[in-house]
């Protein structure tokens, strides 16, 4: 437990040690990460009485504090007396308008936003930057765009900020490819950022014959071998129905990480290799000690639900937990349910959706929609459609279509 926050720092002595530095690093954290972010604003307060000037990195725990108290006019003062304004403030701090404008307008956030635009434009680019970051996650193409073209000098981090964006939505992605040539007819050189996004929009449209063109500018600029690099031209094939250049690259990668092998399982899963994808999931367990994430574990379970693998699929499900210590979420309960469903193990698919920790999601109720329509169970699709997903109603219906009696008859073979 850090020390209360009124004791945080001792009466100003001149300088002020590291070590208080990196105590009030530490309860500042602390209270960011609590139910109670307010407790720790009293930091703040003995600072100011105390004296002590905070550098940038304790300067941007008290921005992140006051976000997270809703108190966006105490983080902008912060921000205004930063000893230097970093990208991550300016991040920071637009993420905070930004959510502003959620709970009141958009238009009220915009303005704030803008406000902060118009005051350091001409200082530097990294406002800008981030302002289009900010635009793009929100969806205002137009407001970014508009920033871009007021940006009076331009950066490759300012042209990675569009081409990302742009990337990132079907309608645009297409757009992200010409801002990627403009920025080379500028002279700016692409780097592995510029690489990730435009290999994204490559993935979005499914084209790997761009992709293609992409690969060979990676290698002649010498970032074909970075892990990043790879996993992005795996998916991007993956997408495209290319899985065997994906799994060229797979193999041409000096270097694996868990997400290259997630990445590799996902592909072979979703293009109808649930065989390969399995033993990709074995070989980087037992061949190579590398342990499998929640992802991992997903592409696993999706590959044992198309090609019907009750069984593996079950022994996959119960090894996160057992195995790796991975609580299954939400999206893994919906694969199981699924493929129990797809099976035609109804009952069994019920029972799972109704042995879950929490109360099962759309997906879950959608998984064995789809299955009752699949076996041409009527009178459970037509209850799931009328939405009377409630406990005892559910239990009456099960009942009332002998569902107990098939279960019996499921255990008894």
């Amino acid at each position: 437990m850090p020390p209360p926050p009124n004791q945080v720092l001792p009466p100003p002595q001149g300088s002020v040690s590291q070590s208080i530095a990196t105590t009030l690093s530490s309860a500042l954290q602390h209270f960011i990460n609590s139910d109670n972010p307010s407790h720790g604003q009293k930091i703040h307060t003995h600072i100011l009485k105390s004296g002590f000037r905070p550098n940038v990195n304790i300067s941007i725990k008290l921005l992140i504090l006051h976000l997270k108290c809703g108190s966006l006019a105490y983080a902008r003062k912060v921000f205004d007396e930063l000893p230097a304004q970093t990208l991550s403030a300016y991040n920071y701090l637009i993420g905070g308008y930004l959510k502003r404008a959620k709970t009141l307008t958009l238009r009220m956030g915009r303005s704030s936003m803008r406000g902060l635009f118009d005051m350091t434009l001409e200082k530097n680019v990294i406002c800008s930057t981030s302002m289009i970051s900010g635009y793009m996650n929100w969806g205002s193409v137009e407001d970014a765009e508009d920033i871009f073209r007021k940006t009076v000098e331009k950066d490759v981090v300012v042209f990675n900020a569009m081409i990302e964006g742009y990337s990132k939505l079907v309608e645009y992605a297409r757009i992200s490819l010409e801002v990627y040539i403009d920025m080379q007819r500028l002279n700016f050189l692409p780097n592995l950022s510029t690489f990730a996004s435009v290999i994204g929009a490559c993935s979005v449209l499914a084209s790997f014959e761009v992709g293609q063109q992409f690969q060979s500018h990676l290698m002649k600029a010498g970032l074909f071998l970075d892990i990043k690099m790879g996993c992005a031209l795996i998916d991007m094939y993956s997408k495209c129905g290319r899985v065997e250049d994906a799994r060229r690259v797979f193999d041409h990668m000096p270097e694996k990480n868990v997400f290259s092998w997630t990445s590799m399982i996902d592909g072979y899963g979703k293009n109808g290799y649930p065989d390969k994808a399995l033993e990709l999931f074995r070989m980087m367990q037992r061949k190579h000690q590398i342990e499998p994430n929640f992802v991992t574990f997903l592409s696993a379970l999706s590959a044992c639900r198309h090609a019907g693998l009750v069984d593996k699929g079950m022994e996959i499900f119960e090894s996160m937990d057992r195995d790796y210590s991975l609580k299954p979420r939400m999206e893994h309960y919906a694969c199981m349910v699924d493929l129990l469903g797809r099976a035609g193990s109804l009952c069994q698919a019920w029972e799972f959706a109704m042995e879950m920790p929490e109360k099962p999601n759309s997906d879950v109720w959608a998984a064995l929609l789809s299955s009752s329509t699949l076996h041409g169970d009527v009178d459970m699709a037509n209850m799931m459609n009328s939405g009377e997903l409630v406990g005892s109603r559910m239990v009456y219906f099960w009942r009332q279509t002998g569902i107990k009696k098939q279960r019996a008859k499921i255990r008894g073979m």
